[in-house]
């Protein structure tokens, strides 16, 4: 039987199913339709309400924890200057201990005036250089006369009101070169010692309370952070403060009832 060539053109053409989409030009080779391959699925992008709806809800969640974040900041803030407060104490501790147990000089108004005082001040409205107080020694570290609530805020008591006014606390007037372990009532666990000061009134080292020319600070919570005598730190409300003062509580001659 004589052979017979085959061309290829002499067989149907064989229908493929394409996509949507495809080009449909393509030319036919062979009798047979060939095309590219193409990624028969499409990329879907957002859209705008999509896009919108997740920028309202990042608004959202950045609403309810900024203020949580806000509120850890003051709480880390506030340890960190019943920290301070307490590291003072034990500066005046062992300042005591190596003057015959008598508190330093905390005003640079009383005798021996124009010698600084506990935190390097001369007087009354007059800068501070902690760096030249007596408790220097027993300190040596700037940033424990220094709440971090007020660095950036303006000391009202002193001239100018400057915000870079370097000292925070002041300690009770009425320990002024007493000695401490002598005191008549012998009650340090409720005796003032050093006293986180509002920015309004501070104006050197020494917390004048009989009169109220000084007021405690409200920067922590609507209160302030103490010290007393045992040197136990801790915070408490204005208003529990002022009624210390009241009733007597920081006065070491004075006998009050607890």
């Amino acid at each position: 039987m004589p052979f017979t060539p085959v061309r290829l053109n002499s067989y149907p053409a064989i229908a493929m199913p394409f996509p949507r989409g495809y080009n449909d030009s393509v030319p036919a080779v062979g009798g047979i339709e060939t095309r590219p391959m193409k990624n028969a699925y499409k990329t879907k992008g957002f859209t705008l309400i999509e896009l919108l709806v997740v920028i309202a809800i990042i608004a959202i969640l950045a609403a309810i924890l900024m203020p949580v974040f806000a509120s850890a900041k003051q709480h880390a803030n506030q340890l960190r200057c019943l920290h301070n407060l307490k590291q003072l104490a034990f500066a005046v501790r062992r300042y005591i201990d190596d003057n015959d147990g008598r508190m330093p000089n905390l005003s640079g108004d009383v005798p021996p005036r124009l010698r600084p005082d506990w935190c390097g001040c001369v007087g009354v409205n007059n800068q501070v250089k902690v760096h030249e107080g007596t408790l220097w020694p027993y300190v040596k570290n700037r940033d424990l006369y220094l709440c971090r609530q007020d660095i950036g805020r303006k000391a009202e008591g002193i001239g100018g009101s400057p915000i870079n006014y370097p000292l925070s606390y002041s300690i009770n007037s009425k320990l002024q070169l007493m000695k401490l372990d002598g005191m008549t009532n012998q009650r340090p666990t409720h005796m003032l010692l050093i006293i986180h000061e509002s920015r309004k009134t501070i104006n050197d080292g020494l917390y004048v309370w009989t009169a109220n020319w000084d007021v405690p600070d409200n920067i922590h919570y609507d209160g302030t952070t103490v010290v007393y005598c045992d040197c136990h730190s801790r915070w408490k409300r204005t208003d529990a403060l002022l009624q210390e003062c009241k009733d007597g509580y920081w006065d070491p001659n004075k006998n009050v009832m607890m």
